[in-house]
């Protein structure tokens, strides 16, 4: 039996929902447990990944790790691995290839979805030089490039790959700004360009996470290197501080993603 309380683990749940997830993730781990073999999970928010880790952090037989295919990965697969084990996380790629270079992530997703996939099979879409890669279940990885035939009625066409052969580089810009001190609505500010009281009013309203964590309190002081997403503007990292200015503001350097 895991160490882990199981009344414990579904307490933790936010929702309906995710308490149906907590519960399959609690199954899995049982059986990582008895059988000795790693389980997976489908891909889920990094949010979810967090909070399945730090439920597990007790158990000392079975580790808890998340991986998304590419080391910056947002949707993530939680394996459950015998300590003994080297994780083998069931993800492939499928490559899409068309002729529109205006295609987005909704434009993929929408189309994949349609094609009757649940969305736990599915991790990120990766948009490069006018064609995607999805990461995706390997058990569904045939499926999707056997189907996927247009995207927003656009023709398109797919293979798959594994990941090892998928180079990921993403997209970002550096750039400085001044704050009074290191609470998270002053920062969030700089950051993401928006007023003061905007962000206050983001963080009221659940939509700012601070390390895949939601941001509860506006006057929690963030440290270097913290991963901040705000809902519907994206993420960026904290990257360093710096000196004060004249007018005794502190000095930041933040890392947005494109």
């Amino acid at each position: 039996m895991p160490l882990t309380d199981k009344t414990a683990f579904l307490k933790a749940a936010a929702s309906e929902d995710e308490k149906f997830l907590l519960a399959k993730a609690y199954d899995l781990l049982y059986s990582s447990e008895k059988t000795g073999d790693a389980m997976y999970l489908g891909f889920e928010t990094p949010v979810f990944c967090k909070k399945l880790e730090k439920l597990s952090c007790k158990e000392k037989d079975i580790s808890v790790v998340s991986f998304g295919g590419y080391s910056e990965a947002e949707r993530k697969v939680a394996g459950f691995i015998p300590v003994c084990d080297t994780p083998d996380f069931p993800i492939s790629v499928v490559e899409v290839t068309g002729r529109s270079d205006t295609l987005t992530h909704r434009d993929y997703l929408g189309s994949i979805l349609g094609l009757g996939i649940t969305r736990e099979n599915v991790g990120d879409i990766c948009i490069e030089d006018g064609r995607s890669y999805v990461f995706c279940l390997s058990s569904m990885a045939d499926f999707i490039a056997m189907n996927l035939t247009a995207v927003k009625k656009e023709s398109v066409s797919c293979k798959v790959l594994p990941c090892q052969n998928i180079n990921i580089t993403s997209n970002f810009e550096f750039f400085k700004g001044t704050v009074p001190s290191e609470r998270a609505d002053a920062v969030l500010s700089v950051m993401f360009k928006i007023s003061r009281s905007d962000a206050l009013e983001a963080i009221k309203a659940s939509r700012v996470h601070v390390n895949y964590e939601e941001l509860k309190d506006p006057s929690k002081k963030l440290k270097e290197k913290d991963v901040v997403s705000l809902r519907g503007f994206g993420k960026a990292v904290l990257e360093e501080f710096g000196g004060f200015s004249r007018k005794d503001r502190l000095f930041i350097t933040v890392k947005k993603f494109l």
